[in-house]
């Protein structure tokens, strides 16, 4: 069951990631150029309910190779997540710096993955999905 807690509300934005990113020492470098706004935004609610996650795969010079969205997160909602290290690096590598990624406000996941997620997670942290239906339908 999901418990009831006072939940600290935060602006989530391109500025707001940077700053946290450029403040702390977060030495995990991006592989990917654009990050969805909305996706953060779902898993920095489901962060504050206290939901387990998958780890973040990284290889062995800190290039994420899965996680981009529970990375970034992770840091707004400081949350601490498991991060797997030494994992393959992909045969393409692209040369992102957070500084040139792009946060977009476009959500890409649809409807149907949203569900798929929200019961991915119910089921890895042994709760009813219209518990976590309910998590992210809230507003701080």
């Amino acid at each position: 069951m999901v418990t009831s807690t006072t939940f600290v509300t935060m602006e989530i934005n391109r500025a707001a990631i940077l700053a946290k990113l450029n403040d702390e020492v977060y030495c995990l470098k991006p592989n990917q150029g654009r990050i969805s706004l909305p996706i953060i935004n779902r898993i920095c609610k489901k962060m504050q309910h206290e939901l387990k996650f998958k780890p973040i795969c990284v290889s062995s010079d800190n290039l994420i190779i899965d996680g981009h969205h529970r990375y970034i997160s992770s840091i707004m909602s400081n949350f601490k997540i498991e991060i797997i290290s030494d994992y393959p690096k992909p045969t393409e590598l692209n040369d992102f710096y957070w500084n040139n990624v792009k946060f977009i406000n476009e959500d890409w996941d649809s409807a149907a993955k949203i569900k798929m997620l929200n019961e991915e997670d119910a089921s890895y942290n042994g709760l009813k999905i219209e518990e976590v239906e309910s998590i992210i339908k809230t507003n701080y």
